[in-house]
């Protein structure tokens, strides 16, 4: 009986200590905003994407390997390649560019769900997370002078 204590004692920290680690060790994104794209030949949106490192070490981001989509508007795949660092507890702005096949809603609000792969070197390795995010944007009441800008309102991380 007390070897089988001593096993369950020692899994049960051992437990902790690998989801404490996992816990905080991951670094997420989320959309701050979108803008339409000056200058593009058909309609386009810019997408900004924070990448907040939530790791105890600093990261060289490498790619974001991704796929956003929100209702109508547009649907897009790819990868943006970056080469930065970031430090630990520190963020970065990343902007995807997405074509808008439609942008206009009934209701004013349009779900998005954000998805998909971060790299980053660490000590010479190169590791990956997923993230994910969701939300909904909304288009504001046109002002003098021009098109409504876009707003973004994160539903759920």
């Amino acid at each position: 009986m007390p070897g089988y204590i001593r096993l369950h004692v020692v899994a049960v920290g051992l437990a902790a200590i690998l989801s404490a680690c996992g816990a905080h060790n991951s670094p997420r994104v989320s959309v701050l905003g979108v803008q339409e794209s000056n200058g593009a030949a058909r309609q386009s949106l810019v997408v900004f994407v924070e990448v907040v490192n939530a790791t105890s070490r600093a990261l060289t981001l490498s790619r974001l390997e991704y796929r956003v989509r929100a209702s109508s508007w547009f649907e897009s795949a790819g990868k943006v390649n970056l080469s930065r660092q970031v430090g630990a507890e520190s963020s970065t702005i990343v902007e995807i560019p997405v074509p808008v096949a439609h942008a206009k809603s009934e209701d004013g609000v349009i779900p998005y769900v954000l998805e998909g792969q971060l790299f980053a070197h660490e000590d010479r390795l190169e590791r990956s997370w997923h993230v994910a995010v969701k939300g909904a944007l909304g288009v504001a009441q046109a002002g003098e002078g021009g098109s409504p800008p876009i707003r973004v309102t994160v539903v759920d991380r």
